[in-house]
């Protein structure tokens, strides 16, 4: 009993990594997971394959093929049905993914440090509670810590937890990171939410906003000229 009392109590452990990224760099080549879900594979043109029996749920490459060249948000999250994930974190961004989309983001990707077939029954199971539907979001399953590490965005989260990745988000295009946001601990999250990242996007991607807003506007200026030639 007074072991497991101090095995609970005991301090957060340094782990060995590289220095976290920075604006400017490159994503690491480490190999990863990436679950297929179902909307995830509608959007990759693959969902009929996907849908086959024996079809596979998941496939391994690295995490600069996994993200390619589009506009992305990167997130990590410390864990898979971890409250603070599960219930503000992924949630929010799986109801902002149009909203997202309109200001120039072309994928969203979410990085964990759990085993793949944990990562693909939480993606469910976070969609049936949000009643959102099928999401788009690309789940990246590290395993191993390989990635997070080589990002310099992994800690310890002390006992029970140990490793795992940080919460962040990554803003890239082309590969490249053009923002880090940072929350520490398991249930912070003002620097990472969707909300914080909606504010930052104009200022990140500007061109691809302001693209993404003319053609949102071009799009009401049509209905409404549809609306008005009927009346």
């Amino acid at each position: 009993m007074e072991a497991g009392l101090l095995n609970a109590l005991r301090k957060l452990r340094k782990v060995e990594q590289k220095p976290p990224i920075a604006v400017g760099a490159k994503l690491p080549d480490v190999d990863v997971e990436v679950c297929l879900s179902s909307g995830l594979a509608e959007a990759a043109g693959v969902a009929e394959e996907a849908a086959e029996e024996g079809a596979p749920d998941r496939i391994t490459l690295s995490l600069v093929d996994a993200i390619g060249d589009k506009k992305t948000i990167l997130l990590g999250m410390p864990g898979a049905f971890t409250p603070t994930c599960t219930d503000l974190h992924l949630p929010g961004f799986i109801r902002a993914e149009d909203s997202l989309e309109k200001q120039g983001v072309e994928q969203i990707a979410l990085l964990t440090t759990n085993d793949v077939y944990v990562n693909l029954a939480w993606i469910k199971n976070v969609e049936e509670c949000t009643g959102a539907g099928s999401t788009k979001i690309a789940v990246i399953s590290d395993g191993d810590g390989d990635a997070v590490k080589e990002l310099g965005l992994a800690a310890d989260m002390g006992f029970g937890m140990g490793t795992r990745a940080k919460r962040f988000t990554l803003l890239l295009d082309e590969g490249v990171v053009k923002h880090v946001a940072v929350d520490e601990g398991m249930e912070e999250l003002s620097n990472t939410s969707a909300e914080a990242i909606g504010k930052v996007l104009p200022v990140v991607f500007p061109a691809a906003a302001a693209v993404a807003k003319a053609e949102e506007q071009q799009k009401t200026a049509s209905i409404g000229l549809a609306v008005a030639a009927l009346v």
